[in-house]
């Protein structure tokens, strides 16, 4: 029961994080593109522009990391909306990105521990850099992995731990699940908290420390239900249209996605088609591959996807993951073999096909 009301009281102090971003600034530029600021959205700046452009993020809620030059030297820090600069050169950086606010939260680095901790939009400590790896906050949760070994030779931003623990924390710190592996398939979304495991085949459960169950929805296996019961069982035009996106993409061969279309349109032009290509997925021995991804954004930029990307234009795919459904057809060598192409995102209104690549037929 504790457990379940620290959740509805964050719940509450996200809705208010989330009401912040109504006095949200957004970038600009000098005039030679070098250095960047912000302005609000009535365009009054309110920081000039001072600030290296590489992957400074578009969006300013609270808290974003900067790089500002003093000199011949080049200087990282979080920047609150009152000025205050924190987390001097201990930016945290993925893929020479840096972490973006989520949820009221954002990473730093302590590069002489090389650990990870957390902040608060305030800029207060409230996770100590202890962490090897430390995710970004998922409707208040958090997987983490400490204690383990770093390889001696490093792939460029990333590093292939070896050993150590995973677990499942909060934003307090306190652990809720002592070992807890995230494989990209867990929906921290439909978090239930129960004294028996959940019996339901799309949930995986995990033994809580204070007691009880954890138990998350598995999105693999939730969109493979949807996908056989929801479109496959009686596959009619209504149907699939009510479970694609507003626009549909079409590419054929190895050519880039043509422009979007509506789908009453492109349903209307190519049902048959695809009626028969899906329905090869009723049949068991269907050369069948299913990937998990997220959407790209040079690709899905148009403003009906805004939601579905962060304030650095990167996917939320842990909250709207991406499933890539490959039929493969095998011939006699691999220069003349083909695959169609089904991308299906999971929106706020359950999954829609966005995209089809057909490539025979």
């Amino acid at each position: 029961m504790k457990v379940l009301i620290t959740i509805s009281l964050w719940l509450f102090l996200f809705n208010s994080v989330c009401a912040q971003g109504e006095d949200r600034w957004f970038r600009f530029y000098n005039s030679d593109k070098t250095l960047a600021g912000f302005k609000d959205a009535e365009g009054i700046v309110k920081i000039p522009a001072k600030f290296r452009t590489f992957h400074l993020q578009g969006k300013f809620d609270n808290i974003v990391g900067v790089v500002e030059q003093e000199g011949e030297k080049y200087q990282d820090y979080y920047l609150t909306k009152s000025g205050r600069k924190l987390a001097i050169d201990s930016v945290y950086y993925w893929d020479a990105i840096a972490d973006t606010e989520q949820e009221g939260f954002i990473r730093f680095r302590d590069r002489k521990k090389d650990k990870i901790g957390l902040l608060n939009i305030n800029g207060d400590v409230v996770i100590p850099a202890s962490f090897d790896l430390l995710s970004r906050v998922y409707n208040g949760m958090i997987y983490t992995l400490y204690g383990a070994k770093k390889p001696d030779v490093e792939d460029e931003f990333r590093y292939n731990f070896e050993g150590g623990n995973r677990s499942l924390i909060d934003t307090n710190n306190q652990v809720l699940i002592d070992t807890f592996e995230y494989d990209g398939r867990t929906n921290f979304y439909s978090v239930k908290i129960s004294d028996m495991p959940d019996p339901s085949p799309l949930r995986d459960n995990f033994r809580a420390k204070k007691g009880g169950y954890y138990s998350f929805i598995n999105y693999e296996r939730e969109f493979r239900s949807w996908l056989k019961t929801a479109l496959l069982e009686d596959f009619t035009k209504e149907r699939l249209l009510d479970a694609s996106f507003s626009h549909l993409k079409q590419s054929d061969n190895a050519r880039r996605p043509s422009a979007q279309e509506p789908k009453s349109v492109f349903i209307e032009r190519n049902f048959e088609v695809i009626k028969r290509k899906l329905l090869q997925l009723n049949d068991p021995g269907c050369d069948l591959f299913i990937g998990l991804g997220g959407l790209d954004y040079s690709e899905n930029n148009s403003a009906e996807f805004s939601e579905y990307f962060d304030d650095a234009n990167e996917s939320k795919t842990v909250q709207y993951p991406v499933f890539t459904v490959v039929i493969r057809y095998n011939s006699m060598t691999p220069a003349s073999s083909s695959q169609d192409i089904f991308k299906f995102l999971r929106t706020s209104d359950g999954y829609k096909l966005i995209e089809i690549a057909i490539r025979n037929r």
